[in-house]
């Protein structure tokens, strides 16, 4: 599996507005994973006032957790989100946008390879 993470600074269209104040700029991380012919793209948004992580911490978490997929395949793709998901509910993985991405690039490459994405 090859991955590629990188980070976007986005300028919101209207301000993401809450009780700590507005918001007009975005810090996202991405992460693209490429695998057996198919490559999702997943996206993190970290906010350090909500989530209390930044994006060092998402890029922190993509990369050893993408190193450690093998192949994948669509179905593995499916299977690894799942298993993902329960890491984060077990409470081995925490939540937040780190494995928001990995999980939205996962299930990107399982819906490009049935014509969903």
């Amino acid at each position: 599996m090859r991955f590629q993470a990188f980070t976007r600074q986005m300028h919101l269209a209207q301000p993401f507005v809450i009780s700590a104040g507005p918001q007009d700029v975005a810090d996202n991380a991405f992460v693209r994973l490429d695998g057996d012919g198919h490559w999702g793209l997943g996206e993190g948004v970290p906010s350090p006032r909500v989530t209390g992580k930044s994006l060092e911490d998402v890029l922190a978490f993509i990369a050893p957790h993408a190193k450690m997929m093998g192949p994948v395949s669509p179905g593995g793709a499916m299977r690894m989100a799942q298993g993902l998901a329960d890491a984060v509910e077990s409470g081995k993985v925490g939540p937040g946008p780190g494995p928001a991405a990995l999980d939205l690039a996962l299930l990107d490459i399982a819906g490009r390879s049935n014509g969903y994405s």
